[in-house]
């Protein structure tokens, strides 16, 4: 828990507190509690920012950042990061990614 609230403290309060509702459907039929977490609202639609901030915050020095990704969303997160602290990053993608 001591964790999880130093990361609240460091993490941008934009990838913080996402809205969460009961999803009353699913519970009837699951016969269960269902929350569901809104993931979407934060200036890259992910939760991965949160990660992407911890680590950059983190981080001693300035060093330059390397990031490969399969996927948009962890190099969206990265690049979020590195240009609020000001560091370098340079990502590499797969020849073949699909462009969206």
């Amino acid at each position: 828990m001591e964790r999880i609230q130093q990361a609240a403290g460091i993490i941008d309060p934009v990838f913080l507190n996402s809205p969460q509702f009961r999803a009353e459907t699913l519970e009837e039929q699951l016969g269960c509690r269902v929350v569901v977490k809104v993931e979407t609202l934060n200036p890259i639609r992910s939760f991965k920012g949160r990660g992407a901030e911890y680590f950059a915050a983190t981080l001693e020095g300035r060093p330059h950042l390397v990031c490969v990704r399969r996927r948009a969303i962890l190099g969206q997160g990265m690049a979020f990061a590195a240009r609020k602290r000001g560091l370098r990053l340079t990502i590499f993608c797969p020849a073949l990614t699909p462009i969206r």
